[in-house]
């Protein structure tokens, strides 16, 4: 005897369905039966996918490869608010939370070692006696004339965003698969010039925008510690 087997079609919904001959006999209609109900089982499994939300395009700005905690970095910060404009060269060293910054040019008015925690730091400066603030980014402003979003900015610069703030927006380098734009805390952050740190990519650019205020950092050389 000839079997006629269960045929797949796709209607104009695109849904899929199978047309099941009819058989002589209860066993032969078991039988196709059993056929149609392993390819639908097939079919499902192979097309079944999960559906991408805001959420889940935001999480991937932390890595699954976590970023590094311990790190130091060199080279120039550019400031252009109404207040102040031009650059100085930053060394800054990160031990978990506690920091070591160094600026010195024309904007740190000579040079300058910031160091400590977000919520307990110092500032010293030669002929100056040292000044100490519970807020950093007050801190750096009220010496400084310029300002840092700090407690962003320690995660800003390895291009993750911060956990604890709301994501506005993020978007992705599509061959490198790296942060290119995250908006966050009221910033625009645009990455460029990645480059490979043991095992990491980091960025080598940073250009942070507020209103009229533009932090553009450039990283000369990243050192996991």
């Amino acid at each position: 005897m000839t079997h006629k087997y269960p045929q797949l079609c796709v209607d104009s919904m695109f849904n899929l369905k199978l047309l099941i001959p009819q058989a002589s006999s209860t066993r032969h209609r078991m039988y196709h039966f059993a056929i149609a109900l392993g390819m639908v089982l097939f079919i499902s499994g192979c097309t079944t996918t999960s559906p991408k939300t805001s959420q889940d395009q935001a999480s991937r700005v932390n890595a699954l490869n976590p970023p590094p905690l311990s790190w130091q970095i060199s080279g120039k910060l550019g400031i252009r608010s109404p207040q102040k404009n031009g650059s100085v060269t930053i060394n800054w060293q990160q031990l978990d939370d506690n920091f070591t910054i160094k600026v010195q040019g024309p904007l740190g008015q000579g040079s300058a070692i910031i160091t400590g925690t977000q919520y307990n730091a110092e500032i010293k400066q030669p002929g100056k006696a040292p000044v100490k603030s519970n807020n950093v980014d007050e801190l750096v402003y009220n010496s400084f004339g310029w300002s840092l979003p700090f407690n962003d900015f320690i995660h800003w610069i390895r291009a993750t965003a911060n956990p604890t703030q709301q994501i506005n927006h993020v978007s992705y380098d599509p061959d490198l698969n790296t942060l290119s734009l995250l908006e966050q805390s009221d910033w625009s952050l645009e990455y460029s010039r990645y480059k490979p740190v043991e095992s990491w990519l980091l960025p080598g650019r940073i250009k942070a925008t507020q209103n009229e205020t533009r932090l553009t950092l450039l990283i000369r050389k990243w050192t996991i510690l």
